[in-house]
C-alpha cells in the first residue's frame, strides 16, 4: 500500500521534527514547510493527502493559508488538521471549515488517531500489535539491549530498541510502549532527565519504567569503566526521584526475566500502581 503524504507546516523546527517522527512511525511519508507561504507552494507541487498546520507563523499565518487553500479547486479538497496552543481558535476554524483541530501539547496517540481518521485508513499490518505488551528497551550498549529485547520477545512481548540517548523520547512517542526498560547510566542526555521528561507526558505518566545498568567487568580496569561503577548508586537514586518504577541492578541474563515478570503480567495497557 502506498504511503499517505502528510505536509507539516510549522515555524518551529523542533515541532516539525517531532511530528515527522510520529507520522513516519505510523507509516506515512512526511514533508515540511516553515511557513504558510512555502506550505501553499508545496501543496500545489506535491498534492499531499493531508495538511497539518500551526496557526501563528511568519510570512503567511495559518488563517491566511487556510483561506488560500480553500479558494483553489486544485487544493480545496485536501483535509486540514489545525494544531495550536489557543483553544479559542477552534470555533473560528470550525466555522471556516477545518476538518479537525487539536490543542498543544499534543498527545501522540490522539494525533495519530485523528490523522488516520482524516486519511480514511486503519492501522497498517505493520503496526505494533496491541494484543501483547509493547516494551521499549533503551541502552547505549547495543549488544546488551538486543539481548534484553530477545528475552522479552521470547516472553511474548513486542519490543523496540534504541541505543542513542537523544532518540529515546521520540522513539517512545512513536512506539507508545506499555513498559520502558532503560539503562540508568546512559550518557549525553542523562537517563534521569529522559525519565523526568517522559513522566510529564500523559502517555507515559503511569507506565512501568524499569532500570538496569551495564558495564563490562574487564572494563573496570579503565578509568571510564571505574567511573561508571562508581556512578551506579547515584544514577539509580536520581532515576528513582525522576520517576523510575524499579531498579534491577546490573544486567544479568539469568535473573532478568525473574525480576521483571511482575510487570509483564496482565493485559496490555494495564496501569501498574506504583508510589514514586
Amino acid at each position: 500500500m502506498d504511503k499517505k503524504k502528510i505536509l507539516i507546516i510549522d515555524d518551529e523546527q523542533t515541532q516539525r521534527v517531532l511530528l515527522s517522527r510520529i507520522f513516519e512511525g505510523a507509516g506515512h511519508a512526511v514533508m515540511q514547510a516553515e511557513d504558510g507561504q512555502k506550505g501553499l507552494q508545496m501543496t500545489r507541487d506535491i498534492k499531499p493527502d493531508l495538511i497539518v498546520t500551526d496557526v501563528l507563523m511568519p510570512k503567511m499565518d495559518g488563517f491566511t493559508f487556510f483561506k488560500e487553500l480553500k479558494t483553489s479547486d486544485l487544493t480545496a479538497h485536501i483535509p486540514v488538521l489545525i494544531i495550536t496552543g489557543r483553544a479559542k481558535m477552534e470555533e473560528t476554524f470550525k466555522v471556516m471549515g477545518a476538518d479537525d483541530f487539536i490543542l498543544k501539547p499534543v498527545q501522540a496517540e490522539d494525533l495519530v488517531a485523528k490523522v488516520d481518521r482524516l486519511l480514511g485508513c486503519s492501522k497498517t499490518a505493520d503496526a505494533p500489535p496491541r494484543g501483547r505488551k509493547r516494551v521499549l528497551v533503551a541502552g547505549e550498549d547495543g549488544e546488551t539491549a538486543r539481548n534484553i529485547a530477545l528475552l522479552l520477545d521470547r516472553e511474548g512481548c513486542h519490543t523496540d530498541m534504541v541505543t542513542l540517548d537523544a532518540q529515546v523520547i521520540s522513539r517512545a512517542l512513536m512506539f507508545l510502549p506499555d513498559i520502558i526498560v532503560i539503562d540508568i547510566l546512559m550518557e549525553g542526555l542523562p537517563s534521569y532527565t529522559i525519565i523526568k521528561v517522559l513522566r510529564q507526558m500523559s502517555e507515559f505518566e503511569n507506565i512501568p519504567m524499569i532500570g538496569y545498568c551495564f558495564y563490562r567487568l574487564p572494563g573496570l580496569q579503565s578509568e571510564g569503566g571505574q567511573q561508571k561503577a562508581l556512578n551506579e548508586d547515584a544514577a539509580a537514586e536520581a532515576c528513582r526521584k525522576a520517576g523510575l518504577t524499579d531498579y534491577l541492578g546490573r544486567w544479568h541474563e539469568s535473573t532478568f526475566i525473574k525480576s521483571i515478570v511482575q510487570y509483564l503480567e496482565g493485559p496490555p495497557g494495564d496501569e501498574t500502581d506504583v508510589d514514586f
